[in-house]
């Protein structure tokens, strides 16, 4: 199971408990955040203190106005597209 909610410290708490056997569950994968309004030396140094922590994982995935879909024609709500008749 990937931890993804709270603190990374809380995740890997978490992980602890299970691999040593207090409590019974799945194994859980520790990951944590990491604030993307930054520059990428600030989320770099960020990512790398989650793994000295010993975090593998982020949940973070920027996306760039290059990177996203185009609009597609279904992109407008329901409200105001114009359906088709419903054929009998």
């Amino acid at each position: 199971m990937l931890a993804g909610g709270g603190p990374a410290e809380q995740n890997l708490a978490l992980a602890a408990h299970f691999e040593r056997g207090d409590w019974i569950g799945p194994r859980v994968i520790p990951s944590g955040t990491v604030n993307l309004r930054q520059t990428p030396a600030e989320a770099r140094a960020a990512v790398q203190a989650l793994a000295k922590m010993g975090v593998k994982h982020t949940g973070e995935i920027g996306l760039t106005q290059r990177h996203r879909r185009p609009k597609s024609k279904f992109s407008k709500p329901l409200s105001t597209r114009r359906e088709k008749p419903a054929s009998r």
